[in-house]
């Protein structure tokens, strides 16, 4: 988050002291209702998490912080859950959580598939019916404030587009944005375990997407590979 208020301050000074005098002052009416039930929802997971020590809460309080620092792709938060899920809390294996980012990407919606994914995996001591609710929780809480936030913001988008301040914020928000998910993929790479099986499959789909195979025909060539190179060995 402060990331982003530097990037639309630095979007401010970018635009300098000059102000257009044809910009006039934009009056505002937000559902201040959705800022609470979005800043309330947050507020209930960390509380929740803490007094009462509930996996499922802590599921829903990891996930929904997810999604609202979700800023110009969910690669942005993957370096994120990735250190929590797999490295601090132990809730599943480095293979665990790369091979079901891996799969997902071939799904509409990729971030919410592997939230849910990544929910049932945080449950997977539990029973089955603590798994599916794990899985619920961690698709329901990552789109959770992206929905608000939507509500919130839609009935006053159209004057804000008018104004130059928040133009030249949001220019700003997006070059943080941009970066963060160019480190997201630099320390997603890092993470690799390089095999010569991996560099065989990556080498491969540099090929594919320089010939311009079809997804659906390229997903299932990979697919048919890896089995069978996993059956060979």
């Amino acid at each position: 988050p402060l990331a982003f208020l530097f990037g639309g301050l630095f979007g401010q000074l970018k635009r300098g002291t000059e102000v257009d005098a044809s910009e006039q002052l934009i009056r505002l009416r937000p559902p201040w209702i959705i800022l609470l039930l979005f800043i309330g929802f947050a507020l209930l997971g960390i509380g929740g998490s803490l007094s009462s020590g509930s996996s499922l809460i802590e599921v829903f309080e990891r996930f929904y912080r997810y999604g609202y620092l979700v800023f110009g792709g969910g690669q942005v938060v993957v370096p994120l859950m990735q250190g929590e899920l797999v490295h601090s809390a132990n809730l599943m294996t480095q293979q665990e959580f790369l091979s079901g980012f891996g799969v997902v990407q071939a799904m509409p919606g990729p971030m919410f598939s592997f939230a849910a994914y990544a929910g049932g995996l945080c449950e997977q001591a539990g029973s089955a019916t603590r798994q599916v609710a794990g899985a619920l929780l961690g698709g329901c809480a990552i789109f959770l404030p992206g929905t608000l936030l939507l509500f919130f913001v839609h009935p006053f988008w159209a004057r804000l587009q008018q104004s130059k301040w928040a133009s030249h914020s949001l220019t700003g928000i997006n070059a943080v944005a941009g970066g963060l998910v160019s480190g997201a993929f630099v320390l997603i790479v890092l993470n690799l375990e390089w095999s010569k099986s991996a560099i065989f499959f990556i080498a491969l789909t540099l090929i594919f997407l320089a010939k311009k195979v079809p997804a659906p025909l390229f997903v299932i060539l990979l697919l048919g590979l890896n089995l069978l190179l996993h059956w060979i060995q």
